[in-house]
């Protein structure tokens, strides 16, 4: 539960910041160390390594619990 938490808390830290990005930022380069990167493949960057968490995360739950994780709940998929 405290993870859930935890995840919604950064959820809506998310969309504050991208609320204020501006389209040609996504296009400004940044330094991020020893890389320049646009604002865009930063945020791609970021969003596949929340993502591979969030995987980690899953699979941990689903073997130690046994249980669906439902993220599509009540969404039918065909």
């Amino acid at each position: 539960a405290h993870l859930l938490e935890l995840l919604e808390a950064l959820q809506q830290d998310i969309e504050a910041v991208l609320r204020t990005v501006e389209p040609a930022g996504l296009l400004h380069l940044r330094q991020v160390q020893t890389f320049e990167e646009t604002g865009l493949s930063i945020l791609i960057h970021v969003v596949e390594h929340f993502s591979y968490h969030v995987g980690q995360v899953t699979y941990y739950v689903k073997i130690r619990k046994d249980m669906d994780m439902a993220y599509y709940g009540n969404i039918p998929l065909d």
